[in-house]
């Protein structure tokens, strides 16, 4: 943590700590427990496509209000610096859903082609370490995946789900701020990496529904990324607190 005029700025650790303090293992554990049930939705969808397919949108749209609620009371309490992350997770559905379904239609509209392909890779029967391990996951993933945290604290700043379609707001932090959107896009995605390969590495020996083991696996990294992205945009704006005006 080091002084800048009268701002306190935060160092990625300490932002880091922001985003795992109070409350935050009922999220992450709620997050990772929906991850498992994204995984045996789509286990689902591939044997009973009419069923689901349902089944699964519904819970992918639940799990994606989950991290949207989590990144924001991450970002916030970086941003602000004033207390631990004291919300715990809300189990209402609607709720869940009503946060969610801006995520879902943002994911649709930029990751269609990163989903077809692990759609395809899990029919093929592919393990979870050769999934997460490719380059076509990656070289797919990396466009949409600069922009997500972005997206995420536009909405985190409005304290609105709806926030993630603000895409000049986006540009406009892009411009105001590139280091300090960078830094926090970057060191995302390096734990996003990270956390997805390790878990994968894990649960690869094991004899499970590779849909059920990639569910699994990515639980950690979709919470953590979440969280950690939140609190390092968080960062981003207390050193520019212009950032999403």
């Amino acid at each position: 943590m080091r002084h800048s005029g009268d701002t306190v700025e935060l160092s990625l650790v300490d932002a880091a700590r922001a985003a795992l303090s109070g409350s935050a293992p009922a999220w992450i554990g709620a997050i990772c427990g929906g991850a498992a049930s994204i995984g045996g939705a789509a286990a689902l969808s591939m044997r009973l496509p009419v069923l689901g397919l349902p089944i699964l949108l519904a819970t992918v749209t639940g799990v994606l209000g989950l991290c949207a609620r989590y990144h924001r009371l991450a970002f916030w309490a970086a941003a602000t610096r004033d207390a631990d992350i004291a919300e715990r997770p809300k189990t209402s559905v609607a709720l869940l859903i009503r946060e969610g379904v801006h995520l879902t239609g943002l994911a649709v509209l930029t990751q269609l082609l990163l989903w077809i392909w692990i759609g395809g890779q899990l029919r093929a029967g592919h393990g979870p370490l050769a999934i997460a391990a490719s380059p076509t996951l990656w070289v797919l993933g990396v466009g949409p995946g600069f922009y997500w945290p972005i997206a995420l604290a536009c909405a985190a700043a409005r304290n609105q789900a709806s926030g993630v379609w603000s895409f000049p707001l986006g540009l406009r932090a892009l411009g105001r701020g590139p280091r300090e959107l960078a830094i926090a896009v970057l060191a995302t995605g390096l734990a996003f990496m990270a956390l997805l390969l390790s878990g994968a590495a894990l649960l690869s020996p094991l004899d499970l529904n590779v849909a059920v083991a990639l569910g699994v696996a990515g639980g950690p990294a979709l919470a953590l990324g979440h969280g950690l992205a939140g609190a390092w945009m968080g960062r981003a704006l207390r050193a520019r607190p212009d950032l999403f005006e």
